[in-house]
């Protein structure tokens, strides 16, 4: 009942890599909305390992709140072993992303938007921003369902000369 799918592409990004990062995912995220054919649609990127208890805790707050975006808390994993829990209701930037939730698939017509870049705005937030407009129920868990390991971190630890 869960389905994977690995595009050979994930852009296109714009040139300069604070800009692109604000978009990243855009692409397969969308793709992932337009094939999904169940009740919920979850998310996840190459930094983030999604938590053996992310579906089942996710659908039971679901069914327990009539929420359309249920969400847990993130567990960032900083380089050097440090760790930091997010996550903040209702949700906020910062506090808050896609790979923490799951969405209800009454939501496939909100897709992630390219553009997002040009307006310093993280695609996640924006999407956030623009449910919480239109009034879609969020609920909680208060509990990290996902594990990030933030690759802008990460990589710029890793290409440092030691």
């Amino acid at each position: 009942r869960l389905r994977f799918v690995n595009l050979p592409y994930n852009g296109p990004y714009p040139a300069d890599p604070a800009d692109a990062w604000l978009v990243s995912g855009t692409t397969p995220f969308n793709t992932g909305l337009a094939l999904a054919q169940g009740r919920w649609i979850g998310s996840n990127s190459d930094d983030d390992a999604l938590r053996p208890n992310y579906v089942e805790s996710l659908l039971a707050l679901a069914r327990a709140t009539g929420a359309e975006v249920p969400s847990g808390q993130i567990f960032m994993r900083l380089p050097g072993g440090g760790a930091e829990v997010l996550g903040s209701f209702p949700p906020r930037h910062g506090q808050w992303g896609m790979q923490c939730a799951l969405l209800h698939a009454g939501l496939r017509f909100m897709p992630l938007q390219p553009s997002d870049w040009l307006f310093g705005v993280p695609n996640d937030v924006s999407l956030l921003e623009r449910m919480l407009r239109i009034g879609v129920r969020f609920a909680a868990l208060d509990e990290p369902v996902v594990d990030y390991y933030p690759s802008k971190l990460w990589t710029d630890r890793m290409s440092t000369p030691t």
